[in-house]
């Protein structure tokens, strides 16, 4: 039977299935406690779009192996309100389709917010970890991430007029037992048309999740994202 996961505990938190680069560090101090789903946070920033290699079906976990990637997201993001404050994001992003029903999985995702890491991985199992950020999407500045053993730098020109935008989708991530958790995700606002040019360094998986090179996106102005709470079947 579906019902509403309830969040990870402390525990957990380390367990969740993710790319090397998404590893907690041993010495992340978490808070407690953060708000639990759903969320509504604001941003702007670049996402970017391509189409998925047959290497990254043989990386997904093993619950949503049966599943055919059909595309990749990247996205480089800045936060100006959330249940946890502001923040900045970089994430990968696959988009699998199984039986008639396509779903985004985030193999990779890293913030600049340790309430954002603690809220990400507890409500819907999204292994964010801590990394260090430099630039803003706004005025086409280049934007930087970097962590252990990678980096990413971005820089984004836009093609065209802005023009409203609103995207379904539907989010699924692994629990440390093996449910899948299902959550869907909305962002709404003001696009631009985009080419974003992706400059990716890593020691083990993520060129593979966000491959460098230019391509296709969306530039957001000001957008709303709002993700609500997980549900499964427990097993």
């Amino acid at each position: 039977m579906v019902q509403v996961l309830p969040p990870l505990v402390s525990s957990e938190l380390a367990n969740i299935p993710a790319a090397p680069e998404s590893t907690l560090p041993p010495t992340a101090s978490l808070p407690e406690d953060v708000p639990p789903a759903p969320w509504r946070c604001t941003f702007h920033g670049v996402m970017w779009f391509q189409r998925a290699g047959v290497r990254a079906a043989a990386l997904l976990p093993a619950p949503l192996r049966p599943a055919t990637p059909r595309l990749l997201i990247g996205a480089h993001l800045r936060y100006t309100d959330t249940p946890v404050g502001s923040y900045s994001e970089v994430f990968a992003a696959v988009v699998v389709r199984v039986g008639a029903r396509p779903g985004a999985h985030l193999p990779f995702m890293a913030v600049d917010s340790v309430g954002s890491v603690r809220g990400g991985r507890a409500n819907w199992a999204i292994p964010k970890t801590t990394a260090r950020f430099s630039g803003d999407p706004v005025g086409g500045q280049a934007l930087e991430a970097s962590g252990a053993g990678w980096s990413i730098r971005t820089r984004a020109r836009a093609l065209g007029p802005a023009f409203p935008l609103t995207l379904h989708l539907r989010q699924a991530q692994v629990w440390p037992d093996g449910t899948v958790a299902r959550s869907s995700v909305t962002i709404s606002g003001r696009a631009r048309a985009a080419l974003a040019d992706v400059s990716t360094y890593s020691e083990h998986q993520l060129a593979s999740w966000m491959p460098p090179g230019r391509h296709v996106g969306l530039l957001w102005q000001e957008a709303t994202l709002a993700l609500t709470p997980a549900t499964g079947r427990p097993g």
